[in-house]
């Protein structure tokens, strides 16, 4: 309607004649209507749309977050066996891992110059495990044969990531080489106790200590004993020293050079010297044995298999009264060994470097409130940096056969629930762990971190430095169940 209200509108207004107008003016004045139509009724539908209120919705969607990615394949662990490992016919290797919720993560079988490798998905490992290596030797010589040992040890608290270097300790079997023999006299020795006298004379090498072939000791008049050695081994340009203690406790030495083939020397007490400075160890409490060896060295000809000179040796004494321990300021540092036992505990001191300073410590108190491996616990007064415990099953009194256990452990990472894979113990019927008991603790009060044990005993070289100055005292408690 409005269409057809417009042209009458400007068909009544317009002052052109309809007789005037031709029929193409005609055309092209409706299309320019028709187009002014079509616009008008354009612009009444295309209204525009009102702006969305994100506070009342309809805004745009949350946008999701993006999917966690695909746990992946992950490398936890690698063991390389060297080639100083023997796994010969007679012996079976096994390692065995857990996480540190006791849960399996894998075993495998092992050999010489073999390199394993251990994965998992990233997600079920834990950030550290427990290492437990089982060794099966089977015994082929008599009274043994058919019998078999099984020793297994388990280190826990072993970082994800690590990587173990399975190595044995070199043993230094060089040695001087031996030219000859040559004979040693030692005249006029206080005292007439010769048993006392063998005990309390060695001689020895920077290397090691000189043995001889046979002695003799002959009581003199004057209360003084002559000692003479024969087949002393003789090696060529090198150093010796003797060392004597008597039965007064007085302790001397004597240093000479490399005899002549056959050579037989003499020397009278009186030609020893006092040591340039001592120590003593207080009397020893009644004891079921106990060890004291010191030994002295320059670091210029020292290496981690040289003993050194031998200063003072003792065993199983029953002195009652200071133990004296010589010191020559030639000796650039000492090394020191001492232990004692006693019926429930022992004591052992170790030092390298600078003289010893050893205090005998008194039982600590220890209560066992859970004896089973797989949940050992315990109470104790004693303060200790690491610790290693045994367990032990022993066949019967006929057989050889054995089972040990050992774990190495903190007061703070003791491995929970571990045990063997049923697959091992299917293989080897006399491993019994049902039997196995607690045996005994020994409790590191002065050592290596027990990190730095682990590096020292897989991850770096078996060829350490000389260290300067390095303590060991542990004491090791004997559970009797």
């Amino acid at each position: 309607m409005l269409f057809w209200r417009i042209l009458f509108f400007l068909l009544y207004h317009s002052k052109i004649k309809s007789e005037y107008l031709d029929l193409m003016k005609l055309f092209k004045f409706l299309s320019a209507l028709t187009l002014i139509f079509l616009c008008v009724n354009c612009s009444k539908s295309e209204t525009p749309s009102p702006n969305p209120d994100p506070d009342v919705g309809g805004g745009e969607e949350p946008i999701e977050p993006p999917a966690p990615p695909e746990p992946v394949s992950e490398v936890y662990f690698t063991f390389h066996i060297d080639e100083s490992i023997d796994t010969d016919d007679n012996q079976d290797d096994w390692i065995v891992l857990h996480d540190n919720k006791g849960n399996l993560l894998d075993y495998k079988p092992f050999e010489s110059t073999e390199s394993l490798v251990f994965e998992k998905r990233s997600d079920s490992i834990t950030s550290d495990f427990s290492v437990t290596l089982v060794k099966i030797q089977f015994l082929a010589s008599d009274p043994c044969v058919g019998d078999v040992w099984h020793n297994i040890v388990t280190y826990p608290g072993i970082a994800k990531g690590s990587v173990w270097n399975y190595a044995k300790k070199p043993i230094n079997s060089v040695s001087p080489e031996k030219i000859g023999e040559f004979n040693l006299e030692i005249a006029e020795i206080p005292g007439t106790n010769t048993s006392w006298i063998f005990d309390h004379t060695f001689l020895s090498i920077p290397r090691f200590e000189v043995f001889r072939n046979e002695a003799t000791a002959t009581p003199n008049p004057n209360g003084t004993t002559t000692l003479q050695n024969n087949g002393f081994s003789l090696y060529e340009n090198t150093s010796y020293l003797m060392s004597i203690m008597d039965e007064g406790l007085n302790l001397k030495y004597k240093m000479f050079n490399s005899p002549n083939i056959d050579e037989s020397l003499s020397f009278n007490y009186n030609e020893f010297e006092a040591y340039d400075s001592y120590l003593y160890l207080p009397a020893l409490p009644p004891n079921t044995g106990n060890k004291i060896r010191l030994l002295g060295q320059n670091k210029d000809i020292a290496n981690s298999y040289d003993k050194g000179f031998l200063l003072q040796e003792l065993f199983n004494s029953n002195i009652q009264s200071p133990i004296p321990l010589g010191f020559l300021n030639q000796f650039d540092y000492y090394k020191t060994f001492f232990e004692i036992h006693f019926e429930n505990y022992e004591y052992h001191y170790n030092r390298n470097g600078n003289k010893p300073e050893i205090s005998i410590p008194e039982e600590p108190n220890t209560t066992i409130i859970n004896s089973d491996i797989s949940g050992f616990s315990f109470q104790t007064d004693l303060d200790y940096m690491r610790k290693t415990t045994n367990w032990v099953k022993r066949s019967s009194p006929q057989s050889c056969s054995y089972t040990w256990w050992q774990v190495h452990s903190t007061n703070e990472n003791y491995p929970s629930g571990i045990g063997l894979p049923m697959v091992v113990l299917e293989q080897y019927p006399l491993l019994d762990l049902e039997g196995i008991t607690l045996e005994s603790t020994k409790f590191h009060i002065n050592s290596d971190s027990y990190d730095k044990f682990i590096e020292k005993e897989f991850t770096i070289s078996s060829e350490q430095p000389l260290r300067d100055d390095f303590i060991e005292e542990w004491i090791n408690v004997f559970h009797n169940e």
